[in-house]
């Protein structure tokens, strides 16, 4: 400072606290810095609707616009020079109908939409106005997502494609039992009126009463039925059974529990393959029938001639009596087979049921094989036991059932080596094994041995005869008596064949 005349008097200076607007500053770089490593689109339009800030990924996605996505410019400039660009997809032949849509949402924000961009691109928009009149725009790019609902729909068609067309009823039900998907194929199966259920309040509801009227639940009170039906379905398994309808038709059920949640029931109708089925059957047993009287007196006559009735034989003649002999019993066997089938499979199987003592049932397995044997030079065991239990059976089906394990082990066994029967105490039941010492049964054949017309000769010196219903005739026969039968078999080392009756158990 200086006095009038110019002389120097000293210095006077004012200061003011500009903390608050440091750190004001430097919140602002925070927040910039912040808003320029998000992932989302960010932009902030100025109350002029001018852009004052925006960041890296919305300069990136406006890459082909990017002189008109800097500071300064104007919202509606820079929606036109993307809409002249191209970069909205949705907005094509309709571009300036779109254009004041798209204006007319920012000017009165009302939450999220979709919007779709160059190369497939869709990002969510959620536009905010804020207090001072500015607009906040972010938006998320949710591509990924569309994708996936894309291809979650194609499945769902794909999935709605195959209902429609395939030949089976198929019916989809939600936790509560509800409707969620069916085919035109269920309703024409079942004989029900398609409109009149799905039209209904509650199709469901509606479809267990008409199946319940029309006597598929059973007979008693409707409602009663279809609470027990409900019931069932809601602790139901995967379960495949087979059933003949009131409309005449034979169906297979299949039923499958969604492990989210819900049920699968497929229907199929085979109607056509049953009466088929049958008329084999019946065809079969007809022609059984009639082959076995003949072939009965047949074996009779050679039988006669081969013991000396008529007089003594060549040698040569012999030969061929017993070559005529071995092979006639061997056509009569499968005849047996044939019959026990039909028998099986109409339920017509005779069964004479008594209290049967173990060591008595393997005696006379032992005493009716043992000739069998023989001729392969095969050595029957039995392993002597303590077991004294009763089965409750029918001792000829359970003597049958051992003639055709024995002879299996007996015809896949080399010579000169040993069959062993073996009884076992387990529990409340007994098991009787019969154990080989062949070749095996390849691992290939393990899940149909049980089946109908089903052999694997694994034997290396020789061809094993037989028709391939044997084992199929013995789980039927077991399973009538209320036991299971398996096996066990390591190929090059031998197979175990068993079979478990209950003791205290009764025939179904």
């Amino acid at each position: 400072m200086f006095d009038e005349n110019g002389e120097f008097l000293g210095y006077c200076g004012i200061a003011s606290d500009i903390t608050a607007q440091i750190e004001a500053e430097r919140n602002m770089e925070t927040l910039a810095s912040a808003i320029e490593q998000l992932s989302d689109l960010f932009a902030l339009w100025g109350p002029d609707d001018r852009l004052l800030l925006c960041n890296q990924r919305f300069r990136e996605i406006n890459q082909p616009v990017i002189e008109f996505s800097k500071p300064g410019i104007r919202f509606e400039d820079h929606i036109r020079a993307a809409l002249d660009a191209g970069l909205y997809t949705d907005a094509k032949g309709r571009e300036d109908e779109w254009f004041e849509e798209r204006m007319e949402r920012h000017r009165n924000p009302s939450g999220l939409f979709e919007m779709a961009r160059q190369d497939g691109i869709w990002i969510l928009l959620n536009e905010q106005r804020l207090p001072n009149g500015a607009t906040v725009t972010i938006s998320s790019d949710i591509t990924e997502v569309k994708q996936s609902q894309a291809k979650a729909q194609e499945q769902a068609n794909i999935v709605e494609t195959s209902m429609r067309a395939m030949p089976d009823g198929m019916l989809i039900l939600d936790d509560d039992l509800e409707f969620v998907s069916w085919n035109d194929q269920l309703f024409e199966i079942l004989g029900l009126n398609a409109d009149l259920i799905v039209g209904s309040e509650s199709p469901a509801k509606t479809f267990r009463y008409m199946m319940a009227q029309r006597g598929e639940y059973g007979t008693g009170d409707i409602d009663s039925l279809v609470a027990e039906h409900e019931a069932t379905l809601r602790h139901s398994e995967a379960v495949i059974r087979e059933r003949q309808l009131s409309n005449g038709r034979w169906v297979e059920i299949r039923n499958y529990p969604i492990p989210t949640g819900g049920y699968v029931y497929i229907i199929r109708d085979f109607t056509e393959q049953h009466q088929v089925a049958r008329m084999k059957d019946e065809f079969i047993s007809t022609v059984s029938h009639e082959l076995r009287t003949p072939m009965t007196s047949i074996l009779g006559s050679i039988g006669l001639i081969a013991g000396g009735t008529f007089g003594e034989l060549q040698p040569q003649a012999g030969d061929l009596l017993r070559i005529a002999n071995d092979n006639g019993q061997r056509l009569l066997t499968l005849i047996n087979d044939l019959l026990d089938v039909e028998k099986l499979a109409s339920g017509n199987m005779d069964y004479r049921m008594e209290r049967i003592g173990i060591g008595e049932l393997l005696s006379d397995a032992m005493d009716a094989n043992k000739g069998y044997a023989e001729q392969f030079d095969v050595n029957l065991v039995l392993r002597e036991s303590d077991i004294d239990a009763e089965i409750y059976g029918d001792k000829a089906r359970l003597l049958q059932v051992m003639a055709n394990l024995i002879s299996n082990a007996v015809k896949y066994s080399s010579a000169e080596t040993d069959v062993d029967i073996s009884p076992e105490r387990i529990g409340d039941k007994v098991r009787i094994s019969v154990i080989d010492r062949g070749e095996g049964i390849p691992l290939e054949y393990h899940a149909q041995v049980f089946e109908k017309f089903t052999q694997a000769d694994s034997s290396n010196t020789r061809q094993v005869g037989g028709t391939g219903l044997g084992l199929s005739i013995c789980k039927a026969i077991v399973e009538h008596h209320g036991g299971n039968i398996a096996f066990e078999s390591e190929p090059g080392v031998g197979s175990t064949f068993y079979f478990e009756l209950d003791t205290n158990g009764t025939a179904d």
